[in-house]
């Protein structure tokens, strides 16, 4: 039974254990999984308050956009198309502002579901106490793996959340650019219209300028109405000054206000204006715009009236030289009209003659009849009547008077010409208060706007007769000018006629003389066609595949612009030649001349049997169409033969373009990877030099370090990498050699090239190199993997190097281990300390100075003279140790300096600012490789950084020993002048041995004080307490963990203040005994001599140190003071982030019940939505089912 019960008891207690190892384990696991999803719904949290602002201020300038007034007032025209585009563009802006907004306040509910769903998964997660882990739940997993999904699904919606966050934060990145690109077209609205006012003004100017001589010019125009043979001696300068001066006036106020306008238009397109201050300069160049216009209107205005003034006096003189060309024009056409008469009887009588010679004649005299006909000059030039006629009417018009005809059309100068042919037709005329005329191209004289003007003295009637004089006279003189031309028409027309009797006869044989000709061309058309079969077989001859250059071609535009090059020429061809069929044409040629074979046939067997006028008509259409065959043939041979050398020709361009880009990009490519492998052919060299001076580095640290002990000694260094990187380095050597000899047989095989090249030996010559290339692409990888051995071998040797330093900084230790500096240390401390107690014995022995104490004193003197020959003795170990430790020092620094010499180079591999590409590409192949080397490197750095330290040290604690050795040859001289001065310093001796009883009342108090108050590791111990709880309570902070926080900073202050009491109450005593032994020091000083020294300086001692006793009792009040302070602003910060907390979880409460309100809000209105849809829906079946009722 006993044993049962043992057993029972022993399985109870491993099944106790068991349990209690699974709750640990797995209720870690358990925690684990829940930490990580309240984690990850804290982030979710987090990022909905940021998205939260960001929609808040979003709806603000949502609000702010729709408010902003339109750039353009109402009715505003846009200018120009910079105005126009800084509209739209603000336009366009504003919308996709408003729209991303819009969408931003639009993703409210997408987060809002989130953070539910988050919630709800949150407060799913399982509670510690509501399961129970004990070994019979072992396999029960269901509450870890639903706390496990659980987790998934809030992690999902994370990811979720994240992705709402980074959309809105992208949407609002993009609204920001929006509202820059809005302030810069509002400037660019504005110079856009500055720049209109500007091009306009400019426009103006040029008006201006063009009319800057308008007076000499109108002069001009009018002076062009008679500067011809019937206008000769009008005056037409008398009022030219008078009108000069006013225009001049007109044009400086113009310039004015152009040149404001021009310098505003200086100062708005400066970069740093903003857009009001570009407004502002608009608005006044408007104004002196609007000058401007005035400036304009009123120089047409005044040239308008200078044109109606002269314009009258010119009338009366136009009139007198129309009347002069009518006489000449009537005598003219009656001439004309005999020989007319004349060529048309020669023309019935010429049809009758049979004589080829008479006929020939009888042809000569009709055409010098006709010769005499049309050299006749013409009396007057039509287009004379037509700019002296119109000029009338404008001139009248000048006079605010219209000419009307008879059915009350208004005669203009445009169509005042068309009325002359009208018989029986009168005019009369009609005054107007303004009238408006057209300018006239054809007279010169530049007429806009007319106002009336006239002077009313002018004697109208006698007007109205000249006007109707002129108008007459012009009609009759348009007559005669209408006969004589058609008379010399009609001459012309008669001699024709005669000329094609005369020419029928000849028609014939120059047919003949035609096909003859046409058949003499037959060879050279046919040569044309040949060369063009040729150039079309030369043309689908070529072919060229650039795919297999595109590896050398590696810049993508080149390659591009080859590919569209080619391209464009295949579309080129292809156009030229889609229409062509050489075979067709051929037939066609062969065709047509059998054609016209046959036609020579005819007309030579048709001459003797038909009449010859039969047979040229008959035959000479068909030659045309032969002809016009044959020379279509002909010109399109000619056509195509210089388009197909212009093909041939862009072909071969695009031929000498390539190889021309492979030569390129061949010497580019060889230029980089020649420099690339020469340069690791030369750091393969250096890596050698490296590798050999590191082994003869080693071998030297070795032979060295062996030179410290007999017992500790360090193995021989030994390196096969010399050897495997001197093979490799001769190989790179070798295959060097070889990419040199492949590029210049590259070089070797560039040729210049020109247009006589052939193209195929060109090709040749690219696959060629193309070849070469290839090869030396094989060398440079053949030295690439070369070249990583090298370095491995490198990075082998900085490994082995490493761990024998490693050895030797481990043997060091061993050697550093083996100074006893601490038992060489204590011996001298015990030493002095020997000696000060006997000091300390025989200054008491001077102070009680009986016969005892005499006996006593020589004792003691001969026991410190024992002491002191030991401390000769150590000073010999002392000085040796120091010895062996500065050789020591020098070489480890040493070592320190080998060991940051392989972290550079390992650092080499790993600098990305490196000059050369090679040992990135090293580090890329061995990373981690190199970074456990560095991590080696900056190991062996630390202990030879912390063995200096120590040996360092061992030496500073040397010079300690020596520090103490020399405190007690100090300490012995002090002992001889004691005992020199011992019976001399007997008189004032009771009174230093009463300030010695004070003091040491004072060190009572002090150590009492100390023992109750314990100040100094108070303070310490209260800084750290409560920096330590501040720096836990960071962390987690919440108010709970405030309050306590501020709690235990109080505890402490009132500890503090307890001990300020303490020390005040010991301050109160000290400073009472220190003022005692100030009055017994004056009373020893009063009565100073050459004997009493000592003694005074003893008493000296005993003041200072009463003294900075009392001053070490000021301090610790200080530090308190300090501490209470300190304790005091922790708390008032404390109270004010507590009182933050509050707040913001009051704003967060009151956040959470609006958007409660505004979910039950929404929740009523759906609901009534949904009640009014059913009651619509049910209205709507009611309503159909009485429909059908009724049906």
């Amino acid at each position: 039974d006993g044993k049962n019960k043992e057993i029972i008891k022993i399985e109870n207690e491993l099944y106790d254990l068991i349990n209690n190892n699974i709750r640990l384990l797995k209720g870690a696991k358990y925690e684990k999984v829940r930490k990580q999803a309240q984690n990850a719904f804290n982030d979710i949290n987090n990022i909905h308050s940021n998205i939260k602002s960001i929609l808040t201020k979003s709806e603000e300038q949502l609000d702010a956009i729709k408010k902003q007034p339109n750039i353009k007032r109402q009715g505003e025209i846009l200018k120009n198309e910079k105005t126009k585009i800084a509209y739209i563009t603000i336009q366009i802006n504003k919308g996709r502002i408003e729209y991303n907004l819009s969408n931003i306040l639009n993703m409210k509910n997408s987060i809002n579901n989130i953070l539910n769903k988050s919630t709800g998964y949150i407060n799913d997660v399982s509670k510690p106490e509501e399961f129970v882990i004990n070994i019979e739940s072992l396999n029960m997993n269901d509450i870890y793996n639903k706390d496990k999904d659980l987790l998934i699904n809030i992690l999902r919606e994370k990811e979720n959340m994240d992705a709402e966050y980074k959309r809105m934060n992208e949407m609002y990145k993009y609204i920001s650019e929006r509202e820059k690109e809005i302030e810069k077209h509002k400037r660019n609205y504005e110079i856009g219209n500055m720049e209109y006012i500007k091009n306009e003004a400019d426009e103006k100017k040029k008006y201006m300028e063009s009319n800057k001589n308008s007076l000499n010019r109108l002069m001009d125009s009018i002076t062009s109405i008679y500067h011809n043979k019937y206008i000769n001696d009008y005056n037409i300068n008398e009022n030219v000054e008078k009108h000069q001066n006013f225009l001049s006036e007109i044009y400086k106020q113009f310039n004015a206000s152009y040149d404001i306008i021009n310098t505003k238009m200086t100062e708005i397109i400066k970069d740093n204006l903003d857009y009001n201050k570009v407004k502002e300069i608009k608005v006044v160049a408007q104004i002196e715009f609007d000058k401007l216009n005035k400036n304009v209107d009123d120089l047409k205005n005044y040239l308008n009236k200078i044109k109606e003034e002269e314009g009258h006096r010119l009338i009366d003189y136009i009139k007198k030289k129309i009347f002069n060309l009518y006489v000449k024009c009537s005598e003219q056409n009656n001439i004309i009209d005999d020989s007319y008469n004349y060529i048309k009887a020669k023309k019935q009588h010429i049809s009758t003659i049979e004589d080829a010679q008479f006929l020939s004649d009888t042809m000569n005299a009709i055409k010098e009849k006709n010769k005499s006909v049309q050299n006749i000059e013409i009396c007057a030039r039509r287009e004379d009547i037509k700019i002296l006629l119109p000029d009338v009417i404008k001139l009248v018009n000048f006079s605010g008077i219209i000419v009307l005809s008879d059915r009350n059309i208004e005669i203009t100068p445009e169509n005042c010409i068309d009325f002359t042919n009208v018989l029986n037709f009168q005019i009369h005329f009609e005054r107007k208060n303004e009238i408006q005329s057209k300018s006239e191209n054809d007279s010169g004289v530049h007429i806009e706007n007319l106002s009336n003007n006239s002077n009313e003295t002018i004697d109208n009637v006698k007007l109205y007769k000249d006007i109707i004089e002129s108008y007459t006279i012009s009609g009759q003189i348009l007559k005669h000018l209408d006969n004589i031309e058609k008379r010399k028409e009609e001459c012309n027309t008669l001699v024709m006629d005669c000329e094609k009797i005369h020419d029928l006869s000849k028609a014939l044989i120059d047919l003949k003389i035609q096909i003859s000709s046409l058949s003499n061309k037959e060879n050279d058309i046919s040569n044309n066609i040949d060369i063009v079969s040729n150039k079309l077989k030369e043309i689908g001859a070529l072919q060229h595949n650039l795919e297999k250059y595109k590896e050398i071609l590696n810049n993508v535009e080149e390659y591009k612009y080859l590919d569209n090059t080619k391209n464009a020429y295949i579309v080129k061809k292809d156009e030229i030649l889609k229409n062509v069929d050489i075979k067709k044409t051929e037939e066609d040629f062969n065709k047509y001349f059998n054609d016209l074979n046959e036609l020579e046939d005819y007309i030579s067997l048709s001459a003797n049997q038909m009449e010859i006028k039969t047979v040229v008509e008959k035959s000479y259409n068909s030659f045309f169409e032969i002809n016009k065959n044959i020379n279509n043939i002909d010109n399109e041979m000619k056509r195509m033969i210089p388009k197909l050398d212009e093909l041939l020709n862009e072909r071969h361009n695009i031929d000498i373009s390539l190889y021309n880009s492979l030569i390129r990009n061949i010497k580019n490519k060889i230029a980089i990877d020649i420099k690339n492998i020469r340069e690791k052919e030369n750091d393969t060299k250096t890596c050698f030099e490296y590798i050999q001076n590191n082994y003869n580095f080693i071998k030297s640290d070795i032979n060295l370090f062996n030179k410290y002990d007999d017992e500790i000694k360090v193995d021989n260094y030994t390196s096969n990498h010399i050897d495997v990187v001197n093979k490799h380095n001769s190989l790179i050597s070798e295959h060097v050699q070889n990419a040199t000899n492949i590029t210049e047989n590259i070089m070797t095989d560039v040729v210049e090239i020109n247009e006589d090249k052939e193209l195929n030996s060109l090709e040749q010559k690219q696959d060629k190199l193309l070849e070469l290339y290839k090869k030396l692409q094989k060398e440079e990888t053949i030295i690439n993997d070369n070249y990583k051995i090298v370095h491995f071998n490198k990075l082998k040797e900085i490994e082995n190097t490493l761990e024998k330093y490693n050895t030797i900084s481990t043997s060091f230790n061993k050697i550093n281990e083996k100074q006893n500096i601490v038992n060489l240390k204590n011996e001298f401390n015990n030493i002095k300390t020997k000696i000060n107690d006997k000091v300390k014995e025989l200054v008491d022995v001077d102070s009680t100075l009986t016969l005892e104490s005499i006996q006593t004193f020589n004792n003691l003197y001969g026991d410190f003279m024992s002491n002191m020959q030991n401390v000769y003795k150590y000073e010999d170990t002392t000085n040796s140790e120091l010895k062996k430790g500065k050789l020591y020092i020098e070489n480890i620094t040493n070592l320190l300096g080998r060991t940051n010499t392989f972290i550079k180079e390992l650092d080499k591999y790993q600098d990305k600012n490196s000059v050369t590409n090679n040992y990135i590409e090293i580090n890329k192949e061995y990373n981690s490789y190199i970074i456990k080397l560095n991590e080696n490197a900056n190991n062996l750095k630390e202990k030879f950084s912390k063995l200096l330290e120590n040996i360092k040290g061992n030496e500073t604690e040397l010079y300690n020993i020596n520090n103490i050795k020399n405190d007690i040859m100090n300490t012995w001289k002090l002992v001889n002048n004691i005992k020199q001065n011992f019976s001399r310093n007997l008189p004032l001796k009771e009174k230093l041995f009463q300030m010695e009883k004070m003091l040491l009342d004072i060190n009572n108090i002090m150590n009492e004080t100390k023992r109750t108050s314990n100040t100094d590791a108070y303070i310490n111990t209260a800084f750290r307490d409560n920096e330590n709880n501040k720096n836990k309570e960071d962390n987690n902070m919440n108010i709970e963990t405030i309050v306590k926080l501020i709690d235990h900073i109080k505890i402490h202050n009132e500890k503090i203040k307890t001990e300020v009491l303490i020390i005040d109450d010991a301050k109160r005593k000290v400073n009472e005994i220190t003022n005692n032994i100030k009055k017994a020091f004056t009373e020893i000083t009063e009565k100073k001599n050459n004997d009493n020294n000592d003694v005074i300086k003893s008493a000296k001692n005993i003041v200072d140190k009463a003294n900075h006793l009392n001053n070490e009792l000021d301090k610790f009040l200080l530090k308190l003071n300090e501490l209470l302070s300190h304790n005091n602003n922790d708390i008032k910060d404390l109270e004010d982030e507590k009182l933050k907390m509050e707040e913001e979880i009051k704003r967060k409460e009151e956040l959470e019940r609006q958007e409660k309100l505004k979910a039950e809000e929404e929740e009523r209105k759906e609901k009534a939505r949904l009640e009014k849809e059913k009651k619509e829906r049910e209205e709507k079946e009611r309503l159909e089912k009485e429909k059908k009722e009724r049906e």
